[in-house]
């Protein structure tokens, strides 16, 4: 029984075998194309450059960036990681030492009594930016504990409380922002 089903068998499989050859070239034919398409319609451009004169990177710091890379000694900054754009790396501080909405019920303390957790608070004009939602920078308590030490066109501002002095601690080189002149502007 297994020889007649073999005698069977292998002219179907060969057949198979002859259909998934053809497939696979239709394939490789497809991929070389889209490949080859796609290098022809950005063969117009240098795309590395074009992303270094106005993409993300040739995107100038904020000035709450160079604020906190000059000022930054310490303490816990309260901002919404999701909105934010405060860079720690680039203002001298480590994600420890954010509080943010994921770090629990420390965030919410923090958003009640700010001055009890928080040296540096993050603002921005986002609608949908935590710390300014949950919190009155107008009244008189949170303008007695913190004052406005920087802010910058994207409407991201900074505070710092007025208890923990504020000292220089680090120098920016003159020619911070040279590396950023040859940008287009956005």
């Amino acid at each position: 029984m297994a020889a007649p089903c073999a005698v069977l068998v292998a002219p179907l499989v060969a057949s198979l075998r002859i259909k998934w050859r053809m497939l696979a070239t239709v394939f490789q034919i497809v991929v070389l194309t889209t490949v080859i398409g796609q290098a022809m319609l950005t063969s117009h451009t240098n795309i590395v450059l074009e992303d270094g004169l106005h993409g993300i990177s040739c995107e100038i710091p904020l000035a709450t960036n160079r604020f906190l890379a000059q000022y930054y000694n310490g303490g816990k900054v309260l901002e919404d990681n999701f909105t934010s754009r405060v860079d720690g790396g680039e203002a001298g501080f480590n994600f420890r030492d954010v509080i943010y909405e994921g770090s629990g019920d420390l965030w919410s303390k923090a958003i009640e009594h700010p001055a009890r957790y928080a040296k540096w608070i993050v603002l921005n004009s986002n609608p949908d930016d935590l710390v300014r939602l949950h919190m009155e920078i107008n009244n008189n308590e949170f303008l007695t504990q913190y004052t406005l030490v920087a802010s910058d066109k994207s409407s991201t501002r900074l505070y710092h409380l007025k208890s923990d002095p504020l000292v220089k601690v680090h120098s920016i080189p003159d020619n911070f922002l040279s590396e950023y002149s040859k940008c287009a502007i956005h």
